[in-house]
């Protein structure tokens, strides 16, 4: 065997090593970028979601403030025995109520309220 031989043999072994080891590289690499952008694309989906869930859990608790006010409202202000008898007096407590639903409605931009009107 002749010492070119011999050199053109060992550079090639070296040129494919080489090669072998930069494709594992590139494949490792590749992979800790995937998983890497994967942790990070959960942590922001969760991060939306909990701060999604919070404007929910926010919106509903004003609207059952709200629903709850208008209940203790109406539970002090109506006269049970009396809006049972006199037709007259519900439609005076109604009038008498709707400015204030409406009042509510537009301080909190709720449209739902104005479904109370039907009552």
């Amino acid at each position: 065997m002749s010492l070119k031989t011999f050199r053109s043999k060992i550079l090639i072994a070296v040129l494919g090593s080489f090669l072998f080891f930069s494709l594992i590289l590139s494949i490792t690499s590749a992979y800790f970028n995937y998983t890497q952008i994967k942790a990070e694309s959960e942590e922001k989906l969760m991060n939306m979601v909990r701060h999604q869930t919070a404007l929910i859990d926010a919106a509903f608790i004003q609207k059952k403030t709200s629903g709850n006010f208008i209940q203790n409202y109406i539970g002090n202000t109506v006269d049970p025995v009396r809006i049972r008898t006199d037709r007259e007096y519900f439609y005076r407590y109604k009038a008498e109520l709707e400015p204030v639903i409406y009042a509510l409605a537009e301080e909190n931009k709720d449209a739902w309220f104005f479904s109370i009107r039907n009552f």
